[in-house]
């Protein structure tokens, strides 16, 4: 599993890297982000042809966080990677404006180095890249043309793959078990981003980017108001 460390002082991503050391089946790459928290496409593919998680310290969203999260997850290689924010913006508006950019998670610092490598292994055991074989014991949701491997996290739409981001993925995973139902958006906030400290239009941006990559004219998500949203499956 490739980690990139991202951060703008060589002295963060040396920290981080320590933290994340004791786990072997990590490999760890460090790349620095230009003042500011530019996206430097090259400097990240220097570092790591491939990374599976990025882990990056920024600021604030207002400084800069959300614009470099906007601009890799824009990037094509690297928009189904897991993002993990760490941040020094405590805020839950903070972190709901840099959850609503792209980021699969946001820490906030301090934290313990315990809960930062909890955090970072459950995302990138989530993702199990490298694992195109279905495992025995695997579940897979059907439903309509849709079929999500949660232990792999895949998803396919009439046998076509659908990039997602985690958090993408595990919304989906919620409305698809509930196919035809009504799911509040405070039951998504606390099933799929584990929290209900957000705002729930945090939810609304990844349905948003959830439409336009799956949709088809008998799969779509609607929006029942005043609620939440449903999976529609239509034969």
């Amino acid at each position: 599993m490739n980690i990139l460390i991202a951060a703008i002082a060589p002295d963060d991503t040396r920290e981080l890297s320590q933290i994340l050391a004791p786990y072997s089946e990590l490999t760890l790459k460090e790349v620095q982000l230009p003042a500011g928290e530019v996206f430097d496409r090259a400097a990240v593919f220097g570092a790591m042809e491939e990374p599976h998680v990025v882990l990056a310290k920024v600021q604030k969203a207002s400084a800069g966080g959300t614009a470099f999260i906007r601009a890799l997850r824009g990037d094509e290689d690297l928009k189904s990677a897991g993002l993990i924010i760490y941040s020094k913006g405590g805020e839950s508006e903070d972190k709901a404006q840099l959850l609503e950019a792209g980021a699969d998670d946001v820490v906030s610092c301090p934290i313990s180095p315990a809960e930062l490598r909890a955090r970072v292994l459950a995302l990138a055991r989530r993702l199990a890249y490298g694992t195109d074989a279905t495992t025995e014991d695997e579940d897979i949701i059907k439903v309509g043309p849709l079929r999500i491997y949660t232990s792999s996290f895949r998803v396919f739409v009439e046998d076509q793959p659908i990039s997602l981001t985690l958090t993408e993925f595990r919304i989906l995973e919620v409305l698809a078990r509930k196919a035809g139902g009504v799911v509040k958006r405070e039951d998504l906030l606390a099933l799929a981003l584990k929290t209900p400290r957000v705002s729930t239009r945090t939810i609304d941006v990844h349905i948003t980017s959830l439409r336009k990559k799956l949709e088809r004219p008998n799969l779509k998500i609607e929006t029942v108001r005043s609620l939440g949203y449903r999976l529609q499956i239509e034969s």
